[in-house]
């Protein structure tokens, strides 16, 4: 329970919204910019083939990207964004940072 209130990206594997396509895109990219770790309950089952299937549904191959660590990169990091993100201020990809990927 602790997990859901540290600055982290938490995502429960059991909630729909949590595994929801878009739910998921922004939270890597919240965890990318703001160096934030990100923590999946799987509530002791075994859901780790259902996350790499929801992941694949945002971007094909990124559940893999993700294991590899080979998400952290500013290319993966800005095909991720949407155009109205690419606008704001602190999602620009000048404010990407690699120190910020040693929580990730």
């Amino acid at each position: 329970k602790l997990l859901q209130y540290v600055d982290i990206q938490y995502l429960s594997s059991l909630y729909p919204r949590d595994m929801d396509p878009e739910n998921l895109r922004y939270m890597i990219v919240r965890a990318i910019r703001f160096g934030n770790a990100m923590a999946f309950d799987l509530m002791d089952m075994d859901h780790w083939t259902k996350l790499g299937l929801a992941f694949d549904k945002v971007q094909k191959g990124l559940w893999a990207r993700i294991i590899d660590r080979s998400i952290i990169t500013n290319k993966v990091y800005e095909e991720l964004l949407t155009d109205e993100e690419k606008e704001i201020e602190e999602f620009k990809s000048y404010q990407w940072v690699s120190q910020n990927m040693d929580k990730f």
